[in-house]
């Protein structure tokens, strides 16, 4: 499923995006780790996904990982929302998180030096897809809301 943001005339340039939908992503989700399979070899063996635009800059691989991260939380915290500390948990190599868990914050105010583990504490998130912005205008919240609730411009 592709949603169409731009069409020239002629229809010779088309400027597409994959809309995830909850269920669609859900599937895709326990599609990849219940039979084992790994996305980036799909995208690297399969000749009929020579149409995914896998990014200037490896955007797809990037947000493969995001994702992938995503989904090991929410399958260990058997949940949709999955703690911050379990994505990143998820995210990191254990290294790196161990490392995290230990750090405050770069700057901060007088009494606000928290680790990691207890500012992050009792938070949590949700999300089912990633969405790539080209024009950083619009990370503004009347554009975020668009893309929420997928009403046009």
């Amino acid at each position: 499923m592709r949603l169409c943001l731009e069409a020239t005339t002629g229809f010779e340039r088309l400027v597409t995006l994959a809309g995830s939908e909850p269920y669609l992503a859900e599937a895709a989700q326990e599609l990849m780790f219940f039979s084992g399979a790994n996305p980036v070899w799909h995208l690297a063996r399969n000749s009929s996904l020579s149409c995914v635009d896998r990014g200037q800059r490896g955007e797809l691989v990037a947000m493969l990982i995001i994702m992938h991260a995503r989904d090991t939380a929410a399958l260990r915290e058997e949940k949709r929302d999955i703690s911050v500390d379990g994505f990143f948990e998820a995210l990191l190599p254990i290294v790196c998180y161990n490392k995290l868990q230990s750090l405050g914050p770069y700057e901060h105010r007088a009494g606000e030096d928290t680790h990691f583990p207890d500012a992050f504490k009792d938070w949590r998130m949700w999300f089912n897809h990633v969405i790539k912005v080209n024009h950083e205008d619009m990370i503004h919240r009347d554009h975020l809301w668009k893309f929420l609730t997928r009403v046009p411009s």
